[in-house]
C-alpha cells in the first residue's frame, strides 16, 4: 500500500472595476493506492495482467475572504467544503 498526505494553502487578491477580493484557501488531501495480482507476459505475445489496483482520496478546503466595492458593500465570506452547510 502506497500512502500520500499532501497540503497547500495560498492567498488570493483581486480587483475587477471597483469590485476587490482578497483571501485565503487551504486545502489537505490523504490518499492510499492498493495493488494487487501479477503481470502475465508470454513469450512473443503482449503482455496480459491479472493486476488490480484501487485507490482512495480524501480531501478537504477550507477558505475565508472579504470583498469591498468602492462607495459601498463590503463583506465577508467563508467557505467550508461541506455542502449544505450554513456558514454564519
Amino acid at each position: 500500500m502506497q500512502q500520500t498526505i499532501q497540503g497547500a494553502s495560498t492567498s488570493f487578491d483581486g480587483r475587477d472595476g471597483e469590485l476587490s477580493l482578497d483571501g485565503h484557501v487551504t486545502t489537505a488531501l490523504v490518499g492510499a493506492d492498493w495493488s494487487w495480482g501479477h503481470s502475465v507476459m508470454a513469450e512473443g505475445e503482449p503482455s496480459g495482467s491479472s493486476v488490480w489496483r484501487a485507490g482512495l482520496l480524501l480531501a478537504h478546503s477550507r477558505g475565508d475572504g472579504s470583498y469591498a466595492e468602492a462607495d459601498s458593500e463590503e463583506g465577508k465570506v467563508k467557505a467550508p467544503s461541506s455542502p449544505g452547510r450554513a456558514v454564519p
